[in-house]
């Protein structure tokens, strides 16, 4: 593929940003200390490789029933993500959660998401720093409600999905949004693997869901605003609550 193929364009961004996190995994310093900068390269790269091939995405019909559908359908998401840290949080964890999930060397809690989730990035950490803890959070919101929702949905439903729905022809001869439960269980399935444990129930959930809307609004669009809705959501949830663990 050339740098400038159809297929680099879709995947370059997403790409980019598991890379720089792949980077600070092998970064000198502390977690807290990786994130100050982690972030804000994160989304320079995002959103650079974005602009740069933005004239090759093709993000479809937003017709209006299709984009209400993706405004309700976002609380929803946002309800099932946090839902297991909530009930953690309320009642404890059952004791059945407690077993060992054999062959995976984790407990079945953590797979669950029944886990709290008070440990992360905290924007109060930018204080005495080169940047302001406004500046930080501004960044923040930005990776969160525009990088990595164009990013991923470029990605999982405007390349990958149409991709897997017949691999002998290149990805944009494909339909957008043509149901196949195959297609559904790669997608879906890929989405949840490059989350972490703690977060693969509600990687699924919302995975679910957006495949959903890629199926019924045959718009990469409105796929783009709903992962930006649920998103923007979690990052108010985040500040209210100060589940850092979910950033």
């Amino acid at each position: 593929m050339s740098a400038r193929s159809p297929e680099v364009a879709h995947v370059a961004p997403l790409a980019a940003l598991l890379g720089v996190g792949l980077i600070g995994g092998f970064a000198p310093g502390g977690e807290d200390e990786v994130l100050l900068w982690l972030y804000p390269v994160q989304t320079a790269a995002g959103l650079a490789l974005i602009s740069l091939f933005w004239s090759s995405y093709d993000f479809g019909p937003m017709r209006p029933g299709a984009v209400l559908r993706a405004v309700v359908a976002a609380p929803l998401a946002l309800l099932l993500w946090v839902a297991p840290s909530w009930l953690f949080v309320r009642y404890g964890e059952p004791g059945w959660a407690q077993s060992q999930v054999p062959g995976f060397g984790r407990a079945l809690c953590t797979v669950l998401g029944l886990a709290d989730r008070t440990e992360g990035f905290n924007p109060a950490d930018y204080s005495g720093t080169w940047v302001s803890p406004q500046v930080g959070l501004a960044l923040r919101f930005l990776r969160l409600g525009i990088v990595v929702p164009l990013a991923e949905e470029i990605c999982w439903r405007g390349y990958v999905m149409r991709l897997v729905d017949d691999s002998e022809r290149r990805f944009f001869e494909n339909s957008f949004g043509r149901h196949r439960w195959r297609t559904y269980a790669i997608v879906t399935g890929l989405v949840v693997l490059v989350h972490q444990p703690v977060d693969w129930v509600g990687a699924f959930c919302f995975g679910s869901i957006a495949y959903w809307l890629a199926v019924t609004s045959k718009s990469l669009g409105v796929c783009v605003i709903f992962h930006a809705l649920v998103n923007l959501l979690l990052g108010v949830y985040v500040l209210g609550t100060r589940q850092w663990g979910y950033w």
